[in-house]
């Protein structure tokens, strides 16, 4: 009769084995290391230095270890991650501001560029204005690059090239 046949004893210990070992690699302490965030938002071009960031417990190899030291290339907001794309070792001229634009492959920080205002009318001249790269855009071959970079403009030019660059009328040439 079936009813007299043993129990599969095999498999349900070996079932248990399989919980007991996902239990345990889901449960086990993960190794932490210190990264820095940031402590408050921080502008673009703005010195970095340690107090403007506190350390924060990730699991080990989850980001990688930078150091602040140079300028915010872009802007940094509250909680976020010190990242590398985040740091230029390139100090803007006194009186220059900082602004994201679509930059050419291939200009590394501190390249010279010029910056071209095109004007709504096509019988005026364009306008150049000079630029150096404080960071360069994120070339991911993996197709999720930021073809944006960080580029210090001269102080007296930043309106123009802001109301150029929200129009669509910039182009931005390097050597």
């Amino acid at each position: 009769m079936y009813w007299f046949v043993r129990p599969p004893y095999l498999r349900y210990a070996a079932a248990t084995l399989i919980v007991v070992f996902a239990l345990w690699i889901d449960l086990r302490p993960v190794p932490r290391e210190a990264r820095l965030v940031a402590r408050e938002d921080i502008a673009a071009g703005t010195q970095l230095a340690d107090d403007l960031f506190e350390p924060v417990a990730v699991p080990v190899g989850m980001l990688p270890l930078v150091v602040p030291e140079g300028v915010a290339a872009v802007p940094i907001s509250r909680g976020e991650p010190l990242l590398a794309g985040h740091v230029s070792i390139v100090t803007p001229p006194p009186g220059w501001w900082i602004v994201r634009l679509p930059l050419p492959s291939g200009p590394g920080p501190g390249a010279e560029l010029r910056v071209i205002l095109l004007p709504l009318d096509p019988s005026l001249a364009p306008e150049a204005v000079p630029g150096v790269v404080v960071a360069p855009p994120i070339d991911d071959r993996s197709g999720f690059g930021d073809p944006e970079g960080s580029v210090a403009i001269p102080g007296d030019a930043i309106e123009r090239v802001a109301a150029a660059l929200s129009a669509g009328r910039v182009v931005v040439m390097s050597r």
